[in-house]
């Protein structure tokens, strides 16, 4: 097994993957819900979602939490939605005090509700509130490996990104209560055949340097409705098939990564509830920014793959007082891999190298 990022399809896959011209049984069906919707990405879903749902003028207004990836708004910048940012406290769960204020002040149409790393929590209360301000609740499942996961979900709309857990490019799938409110792709795009090649060979090269600084995204971009590719669409079918296979590696892998990282007194999981979830990533909040940089420096001097957070909306860049707390979990925070393909105790022995020499150097 190597230590790569992300999981790397075989090169016998890429190539039939290449030559599919038909699907198998859907595996993405969700019991008191529409017929799945299959795009490329999350940020065309929600774009959509914002334009189904628009005033006559055009105008629709979300509630977005701060902790956000900024490249994830780039369609709704291009677009008449008024962006309404919302504060989460140390759980990253909604702070409801503040949540009310807004709502009060913007009147919004739909709130997006975020599931951090693959850990599910406050669907009851964050319906009771939508549905007491007649707003649209959306589940933003893009850390949730796979909707089987849990037994009850309660948005108007869910979505998940199944490309961040499976070896494809494009992914994402949409789900709808109603009939009416289904969303539909324009085109379906062809199999990236050279983006997988490349990604192949990348997986034999070295890491990169991780940057610790922020990054403020305000990518705007028209929007684009496309689905994957049909030999996108069968691999998420049969990978499907190997959730709960996938899901038990993860979750184990997770186990052991906390154990490893207990002896080090200077951080601790984002996540309090550590055992209840299948995990996208692991986060680990650091006492200080000071920290982080220095970690992520011997990390990377190690060869140890992690990653920081993607980036920000820029839009926060002017409103840094109200969401200073959301800004320095982004300075704080590192992340770490836990998917099937790794060397997990090759990992750990590298993590742990890291943690000591920081603790040497102190």
């Amino acid at each position: 097994m190597k230590l790569h990022p992300v999981v790397i399809l075989s090169l016998d896959k890429i190539i039939s993957s290449f030559f599919e011209t038909k699907l198998i049984k859907d595996q993405w069906r969700l019991a008191n819900y529409q017929e799945p919707s299959w795009f490329c990405g999350s940020a065309e879903i929600l774009a959509n979602i914002c334009k189904r749902h628009s005033h006559k003028d055009g105008s629709v207004t979300i509630m977005v939490p701060y902790y956000f990836c900024g490249q994830s708004l780039r369609y709704l910048r291009s677009t008449n939605v008024n962006i309404i940012f919302y504060n989460l406290d140390s759980n990253l769960i909604p702070k409801y005090k503040d949540v009310e204020k807004k709502l009060t002040k913007y009147n919004p149409d739909l709130f997006l509700h975020v599931h951090y790393f693959g850990q599910i929590s406050e669907q009851e209360n964050v319906r009771k509130m939508c549905d007491f301000h007649n707003m649209l609740m959306i589940e933003d499942c893009a850390h949730v490996i796979h909707p089987v996961i849990k037994d009850k979900w309660l948005g108007d709309y869910l979505f998940f990104s199944p490309h961040k857990f499976f070896p494809v490019k494009n992914g994402s799938v949409c789900y709808s209560k109603r009939l009416t409110n289904l969303l539909y792709p324009d085109n379906r795009v062809k199999f990236p055949f050279f983006w997988y090649m490349k990604r192949y060979i990348s997986s034999f090269k070295s890491k990169k340097s991780i940057n610790c600084n922020v990054h403020w995204n305000s990518q705007s971009s028209d929007l684009i409705s496309n689905a994957p590719s049909l030999g996108e669409a069968q691999l998420l079918q049969s990978e499907a098939s190997s959730v709960q296979v996938i899901s038990s590696i993860r979750v184990e892998n997770k186990r052991k990564l906390f154990e490893a990282f207990s002896f080090f007194n200077c951080w601790r999981p984002m996540l309090t509830n550590s055992n209840d979830y299948v995990p996208h990533i692991l986060g680990m909040r650091c006492d200080s920014s000071e920290i982080a940089t220095s970690l992520c420096q011997i990390f990377s001097d190690l060869n140890c793959p992690i990653m920081r957070w993607p980036d920000l909306p820029f839009e926060l860049k002017h409103l840094e007082g109200k969401c200073r707390a959301e800004i320095e979990l982004t300075h704080m925070t590192i992340f770490f891999f836990v998917h099937e393909q790794f060397d997990i105790e090759r990992y750990i022995k590298l993590i742990v190298n890291g943690l000591d020499r920081y603790l040497d150097k102190i």
